[in-house]
């Protein structure tokens, strides 16, 4: 209580202007831990001036209760480590080395790396490792229109749907009439789609039609099958497009620094620079 007392003290003076002059460094401290002082100009260039004397008051005390939490852990952690274990100018060293080696071949590959990849290479890549891309879940792809039931044109909207290919006007009448829809050729997980929409089957295996209407309490939904997967077969190559984008960028960065390193090695023989003895 006493040494709070005379920080607050200490601090009230000095954020009302007056100067204090102590031993070490020609200052007073404000608080010790061990052998390391906190002094009061440590503090003041981290306070904001023209703010009130209470705030400043909170600020301060903030700040040296966390400048003796950290010198106090300090402590303890060198009192606690063992000395075979804090040979830290060596690992400083190898992660200085690491972090060099790292940010230059990261600035080489950026200038030296073609990261465009063309689809001829995705469907080359895709078409010789198939049986990389087995399915884990199965896949479906599907366009449906969600319709409430008190809807007062169901009929034409099953119509519209069912008796039109052209998903444009599909899309068209379902923004007009503030329709739910989904008429993207995309493949999606069907164990999540089965989620929003009542299938009423556990497996796409067991889907043996292209169009169906189903429903539940509150919506009608037109649905209309373009294309089905089942577990371990292979996925399509629109499902795993990016991820072989990113398996031909990773290998062409692999080569390039493998190849980079190599030249580097070769001519450090070349110049006298490596010598092995």
């Amino acid at each position: 209580m006493r040494n709070l007392l005379k920080i607050s003290v200490v601090l009230i003076l000095l954020f009302s202007g007056c100067s204090l002059i102590g031993d070490d460094r020609d200052e007073l401290a404000l608080a010790r831990v061990g052998d390391e002082y906190l002094y009061m100009s440590d503090i003041t260039s981290k306070i904001p001036k023209g703010i009130p004397a209470r705030d400043s008051l909170s600020m301060a005390k903030a700040i040296i209760n966390q400048w003796i939490e950290k010198h106090i852990l300090i402590e303890q952690a060198e009192q606690n480590v063992p000395e075979e274990e804090l040979d830290f100018e060596k690992k400083i060293e190898q992660y200085r080395n690491s972090l060099l080696t790292y940010y230059y071949e990261t600035q080489l590959i950026k200038q030296k790396v073609d990261t465009n990849v063309s689809m001829e290479e995705i469907r080359a890549y895709y078409a010789k490792n198939k049986t990389n891309f087995l399915l884990e879940k199965e896949l479906i792809k599907v366009n449906y229109i969600v319709v409430p039931r008190d809807y007062a044109r169901v009929s034409e909207a099953r119509k519209i749907f069912f008796g039109n290919q052209n998903t444009d006007e599909i899309e068209a009448y379902c923004k007009e009439n503030n329709l739910v829809y989904f008429l993207e050729p995309e493949w999606q997980q069907y164990e999540e789609l089965s989620m929003e929409i009542p299938f009423r089957l556990t497996s796409v295996k067991s889907i043996d039609y292209s169009e169906a209407t189903r429903q539940n309490e509150e919506y009608f939904y037109f649905i209309r099958i373009l294309g089905t997967r089942g577990i371990n077969e292979i996925k399509p190559i629109g499902f795993v497009e990016k991820q072989i984008r990113n398996i031909i960028r990773n290998q062409r960065k692999t080569d390039f620094l493998k190849k980079m390193r190599q030249d580097i090695v070769n001519k450090g023989f070349e110049d006298n620079t490596i010598e092995i003895y």
